[in-house]
């Protein structure tokens, strides 16, 4: 039995738990374009149960997640089989349960971090299975890696929370109405973490513009900006040069990201019903990263 079967098992009956269930459809287009052209899309539809138990007398918040469909798509369809190892690990990785920052509504400690190394560990014994046949050694030693990137990624519970936040899926979710405290006209710096620029992160103020909808619900708008100074960051222009100039050619001039998001939230059962999200980060002129991601509630 999981960690998250015995907590659901213990809290039968517990008139100080709150317990809730909600199922999600979240759709995502990533495309990416070098100097004008696309040169790659991937879309992922996934339907999620969402599950959260509330302590109220020790003030305690716990969610876990299930994937119960996943359909990936990429194009060029030579990427295709990475697509797939992807939502594999993504399947692992929503095994995951958190502990709920009661602060801030973010994602805190994964309490069964234990479960999902074994859950991995399993899954490398199935991989290397899949691929034992493989004569290339470049492809195999890709293939190790990969897993070897993996390993970093899900043994290290920091790093491992670090990919979820980066997630538009998890920064939707795990976010201020969880606990009750959004701020619904006040600005908000959050850490962003780059998708063009993968480990590097940065501060971003987040300004909300908030619509009252109904007596349980209220609609926010979102606007991301930057500081002048992140335009050039050291780190992005060293990036840059390192893994986009040798295709692109042309020389790091400006990063600009554009980050928005719009969802309805009910106020009263503390979830989200519906959201949107753009993300465009781009070297003007040169690269650019779009994401646009879709989340509501379903039946």
């Amino acid at each position: 039995m999981t960690y998250w079967e015995e907590l659901k098992k213990k809290i039968k009956g517990k008139q100080y738990v709150e317990y809730q269930h909600i199922r999600y459809r979240n759709e995502q287009t990533v495309a990416m374009k070098i100097n004008g052209m696309l040169i790659s899309t991937n879309r992922l539809k996934t339907d999620y149960t969402v599950e959260k138990v509330y302590n109220t007398h020790h003030n305690i918040m716990q969610i876990a997640f299930k994937i119960d469909d996943n359909i990936a798509s990429v194009s060029p369809e030579q990427y295709q089989a990475g697509m797939n190892m992807v939502v594999d690990l993504e399947k692992i990785k929503c095994q995951a349960v958190i502990n709920v920052d009661m602060d801030t509504g973010h994602i805190g400690e994964i309490v069964n971090h234990e479960e999902i190394v074994l859950a991995w560990e399993d899954y490398k014994d199935y991989f290397r299975d899949k691929y034992k046949f493989l004569r290339s050694r470049e492809t195999r030693d890709s293939v190790n890696k990969f897993l070897e990137t993996q390993d970093k990624l899900i043994l290290d519970q920091e790093m491992m929370k670090a990919e979820m936040k980066s997630k538009m899926f998890y920064m939707l979710i795990f976010d201020y109405y969880l606990v009750g405290k959004q701020k619904q006209n006040a600005p908000d710096i959050i850490t962003f973490p780059s998708q063009l620029f993968k480990g590097i992160s940065f501060p971003m103020t987040i300004t909300p513009r908030t619509y009252k909808d109904s007596s349980d619900k209220i609609m926010y708008d979102r606007i991301g900006s930057i500081d002048e100074y992140i335009a050039t960051l050291p780190e992005i222009v060293k990036f840059y040069n390192e893994q986009y100039k040798p295709t692109i050619q042309y020389k790091f001039n400006q990063y600009r990201p554009i980050f928005n998001i719009s969802e309805t939230v009910n106020e009263e059962k503390r979830y989200i019903e519906k959201a949107e999200v753009r993300l465009i980060e781009e070297v003007v002129n040169n690269i650019d990263l779009t994401i646009l991601c879709k989340l509501r509630k379903i039946e």
